[in-house]
């Protein structure tokens, strides 16, 4: 990109743009996503209960609540919780904007899976504008382990998408079902939903059997 300031002399100075900051680069599209992550921990020492707090700012917001995700996975080995059954996991607000009226003040940890999943709550959405920082409370480990990768991510359908869905096992594209009410489905049926945009790509299919 060029910049040309022309001046009343028949004189011109021309400036290069190497670097404009944050993502605003003229015409650069980017798929909505998390683009900046960083998880802390507050200690290493075993058995004791470690704060992590998580930063993590979106090129896009979560605007659509109930629907809308962000999935932490890979914190293998906590002391925290009950095996594969979900419990409730508090989080606390870092600063602002306040996660805890954003999440609703908790999110779902699989043990096992070492999971926490925080559902935008009703009423609520992510700015993609202001970096979003909360913490929560996990026990470590009673002895040392191998790291695990861990990783965040965003499910998200936002209030410009029109969901697609089928319950006969095929997967759903633009001309599927539309959801408009709730899907009555039947034991062993399985739901499939995709998400549909005009301006990108459509969502990852999305899939649950009901026994």
């Amino acid at each position: 990109m060029y910049v040309e300031i022309k001046m009343c002399k028949p004189f011109r100075l021309t400036f290069f743009c190497m670097h404009i900051t944050g993502d605003a680069v003229p015409l650069r599209v980017q798929a909505r996503s998390l683009f900046s992550v960083h998880i802390g921990q507050s200690t290493s020492s075993p058995s004791q209960t470690n704060t992590l707090k998580v930063t993590l700012a979106l090129n896009s917001p979560l605007d659509t609540p109930v629907l809308s995700k962000i999935t932490i996975v890979g914190l293998i080995g906590s002391a925290t919780g009950n095996s594969n059954n979900l419990v409730s996991l508090t989080i606390s607000d870092v600063g602002s904007p306040s996660a805890t009226n954003i999440f609703g003040g908790t999110g779902s940890w699989n043990q096992t899976a070492g999971s926490l999943v925080l559902t935008v709550a009703a009423g609520q959405s992510v700015s993609s504008t202001i970096p979003l920082v909360f913490s929560f409370d996990l026990q470590n480990p009673a002895e040392s382990q191998a790291p695990s990768p861990t990783s965040i991510m965003a499910e998200c359908v936002h209030s410009d998408a029109v969901l697609h869905y089928t319950t006969d096992g095929s997967q759903p594209t633009s001309s599927s079902s539309t959801y408009s009410t709730a899907v009555a489905v039947t034991t062993g049926q399985t739901l499939k939903v995709v998400a549909s945009y005009d301006d990108q790509r459509d969502s990852q299919h999305s899939s649950a059997t009901y026994t």
